[in-house]
């Protein structure tokens, strides 16, 4: 904090900060030093896309959304920006507005389970259950120690009448999350 202290027009220095504290999760100093930033450097892309990250992490999705845009309109390319602005799309039950990021995401970024995670669950909230089957798959296929695709594949079956199907989903959600050591990144412990 000495260097922001020493040289507070330097926008690096609170996006630098700003880094820290999201790492601590301190999301309101986090949000105050992007805004500085910000208004020190309204083009900058990766301070927009971080206090929107603030943002989401405080449930101020709203806002959240906004930033997300800004980044894009800033950095049409920046790696995550349709994921983020997909995930907070999700957190206000806009899931066909998520849905259409996380496609824009996987269009320029190629596939990963968690993408592939979100897009499934967007998907079956739309109502969209076998393109939300596909996806759950996949991601399951690509990390196949991540219990998460399969929680929610048991919900989807479930959905659909394939008790059977979704007993056994359950059976290898309920090994792999015993198998870990934490939550961290499971279907209960996934964070933004």
């Amino acid at each position: 904090m000495r260097a922001r202290d020493l040289n507070p027009k330097d926008s690096a220095i609170h996006v630098d900060l700003a880094l820290v504290l999201l790492s601590l999760t301190d999301y309101t100093g986090a949000a105050d030093d992007l805004e500085a930033a910000i208004n020190l450097n309204p083009s900058n892309a990766l301070a927009h896309m971080l206090l929107g990250r603030a943002c989401l992490n405080s449930n101020r999705s709203p806002q959240a959304i906004e930033e997300f845009k800004a980044t894009l309109r800033l950095d049409p390319s920046i790696p995550l920006g349709h994921y983020h602005l997909g995930f907070a799309y999700f957190s206000l039950g806009r899931y066909d507005e998520a849905v259409r990021e996380y496609r824009e995401e996987l269009q320029r970024s190629g596939e990963s389970s968690a993408l592939l995670y979100q897009l499934g669950r967007s998907l079956f909230e739309s109502g969209k259950y076998r393109e939300a089957e596909i996806s759950l798959q996949r991601a399951a296929e690509l990390d196949p120690k991540d219990p998460s695709p399969h929680d929610q594949l048991a919900n989807l079956l479930e959905k659909l009448g394939r008790i059977g199907e979704a007993q056994n989903e359950r059976a290898h959600f309920a090994e792999l999350t015993k198998a870990q050591p934490t939550s961290a990144g499971t279907a209960t412990g996934r964070n933004h």
